[in-house]
């Protein structure tokens, strides 16, 4: 076990760990044949199979990209777990923490009420218990919160923003009570990170900058602490890539010193810094592909595409990387799924169609394959969003009837989301950003009065969304130029 803990957080580990993960599911397989009842030897042997399942593919921690080994792993503890007869808040402790550790990789691989009822459970054993005052378990109480918050923001559900607030207020107490450690910092850090995230999401602009800046803060300390921690370098790029996204839709709101943040160059040096540490980790290649996206976005929302695809590029190699180093596994499908339909809607927005046609028939396969695998919202929001970035394409080469029917697929995609989950927001704003373009088309298809009747209900929505928030840059310019463009398409009809 000091073994495989001192290598866990050596950079460059990658190899090391593989060769641990292999002889260490032979002992313990071994083991536990041997064990004859043994409780202690047994959850020792339990406590193994987590740290193996944490190596070989834990979403939450450096890992070896292979979640389906790592659930195995976790079952096997799981399984020991429930043959054991113990009360004391460590095992307590232990089995709350085995039912996240399941509850994650259910979570990544799309199975979400499965994982929803796991963190039901594991709240449920933490609750009004004996030993609920418990430090350790209290710790542990906090992470299911979390996750089982986490969980029910991708499930849509209104206990996404309740379940936050109890993680973090009780990760706050528990700061309180044990001394402000780093741990107690860093779970501090996480809750705050997780109701910024969500905040933002929710275009709660100001609730989200108020946690994401403190979440900033607090990494920054740690980072001070050590600055070859991997966990803390990766905690600080999450921090500056949530906020270069929400900077993406309120550029003005970033202070001086959030520039490199808002243009997405700090997540990507931090990005950077981290693969030179381990080349190899799947986890890092994932966090270089989504900084070079980010910085692609911003050159590309500034005008200069060109800059843009060759961010993506970028990205797409690291993509095509994550694939040679571990195959095929949802998390890389993701990626490379994002880095096709990104370079693809930069070189459409060059004017290089038929290029660009490449690329988005590559990802429309991994939705396809992602669809038919984990049919469900996350997959029709890939679906949608690769409709309208093809749409934009299409638009550039005014080739308008093409981009008139993409749009419209995209359109009704965030429709049929929106009467599913009718408590997302989200799914009406980005139907605003959508028929503001659409209208464009079918102007320049010199269909005025298509182009009239859809100006007219981007407007109708801007105006009913500006009673419940701020309205993003882009949503601004439509409300700015929405009715010139209608009175002059009125004077072509």
């Amino acid at each position: 076990v000091q073994f495989h803990d001192a290598i866990a957080r050596l950079p460059g580990s990658t190899a090391a760990q593989k060769m641990v993960v292999e002889t260490g599911l032979q002992y313990y397989d071994t083991l536990v044949q041997e064990a004859h009842g043994n409780r202690d030897l047994l959850e020792e042997i339990a406590r193994g199979y987590d740290r193996l399942g944490d190596v070989q593919g834990n979403p939450s921690a450096v890992n070896l990209g292979n979640p389906a080994a790592a659930m195995a792993s976790y079952r096997k503890a799981l399984a020991i777990r429930e043959s054991v007869s113990d009360t004391s808040p460590q095992f307590l402790t232990e089995r709350i923490q085995g039912d996240i550790r399941i509850a994650q990789i259910a979570g990544t691989e799309g199975r979400l009420p499965e994982a929803e009822s796991i963190l039901k459970q594991a709240l449920a054993l933490s609750a009004n218990g004996p030993n609920a005052a418990d430090y350790r378990v209290r710790e542990a109480t906090a992470g299911a919160y979390q996750t089982y918050a986490k969980v029910n923001c991708l499930l849509a559900s209104g206990e996404c923003i309740p379940g936050y607030r109890k993680f973090l207020d009780l990760a706050t107490e528990l700061a309180r009570d044990h001394g402000n450690t780093p741990a107690d910092r860093n779970l501090v850090r996480l809750g705050h990170y997780s109701l910024g995230v969500t905040y933002s999401v929710q275009h709660q602009v100001d609730a989200a900058l108020q946690h994401l800046r403190a979440a900033v803060e607090v990494d920054k300390a740690l980072n001070s602490l050590d600055a070859n921690n991997t966990a803390y370098l990766r905690h600080l790029y999450e921090d500056y890539l949530a906020l270069a996204g929400l900077f993406r839709n309120y550029p003005n709101l970033a202070e001086a010193g959030e520039m490199p943040i808002r243009n997405g160059e700090a997540p990507a040096e931090l990005a950077d810094r981290m693969l030179a540490m381990d080349a190899l980790n799947i986890n890092t290649l994932r966090d270089v592909v989504n900084a070079q996206i980010a910085v692609g976005d911003w050159a590309r929302d500034h005008g200069d595409p060109a800059a843009g695809v060759a961010h993506y590029g970028k990205a797409m190699d690291a993509a095509d990387r994550m694939l040679a180093v571990g195959g095929h596994s949802r998390l890389t499908d993701t990626c490379l799924r994002e880095a096709h339909a990104h370079l693809a809607a930069g070189l459409g927005q060059t004017g290089q169609l038929e290029e660009a046609l490449v690329h988005f028939r590559q990802a429309e396969e991994y939705v396809a394959r992602d669809e038919k695998l984990k049919p469900g919202t996350n997959s029709a929001i890939a679906r949608g969003n690769l409709e309208a970035e093809k749409a934009v394409a299409y638009a550039k080469k005014q080739v308008w009837a093409e981009a008139i029917a993409s749009y419209n697929k995209a359109i009704a995609v965030f429709v049929e989301l929106r009467k599913q989950h009718p408590e997302n927001e989200a799914f009406l704003d980005a139907q605003v950003s959508l028929r503001a373009e659409l209208a464009d088309c079918y102007a320049g298809n010199r269909q005025w009065s298509d182009a009239i009747q859809t100006m007219q209900m981007v407007l109708d929505d801007i105006r009913e969304i500006a009673t419940r928030r701020r309205v993003t840059a882009e949503e601004e310019q439509a409300r700015k130029d929405g009715p010139g463009k209608i009175e002059a398409w009125k004077q072509k009809q």
